[in-house]
């Protein structure tokens, strides 16, 4: 079960980052195109920032849910001093 949230937190990393940065990267399109006036159907912006807003708050969450998983993981392993002394008394077992 460890090793599936292990796989799962570096899946979450290495997919959620880039969608995080693309979004961010929307974003600041969105901010920085020049918008005409009404009559010039220019849709480009308004939908980059739209789909940017979705992109960075998804990646985002992602990212933390990965990073919180490794927290926890790595919080809930024993230490090996623990580790060696079961190994020792194994016949206690």
């Amino acid at each position: 079960m460890r090793a599936l949230f292990q796989i799962l937190s570096v899946l979450f990393l290495v997919f959620g980052t880039p969608v995080a940065l693309l979004g961010a990267s929307a974003l600041l399109y969105a901010y920085w195109a020049p918008v005409q006036p009404p009559p010039s159907l220019n849709e480009g912006p308004g939908l980059a920032g739209f789909l940017g807003l979705f992109m960075t708050i998804g990646g985002s969450v992602t990212v933390l849910l990965g990073c919180a998983m490794l927290a926890g993981l790595r919080a809930l392993q024993k230490p090996e001093a623990e580790l060696q002394w079961g190994r020792d008394h194994k016949r206690l077992w």
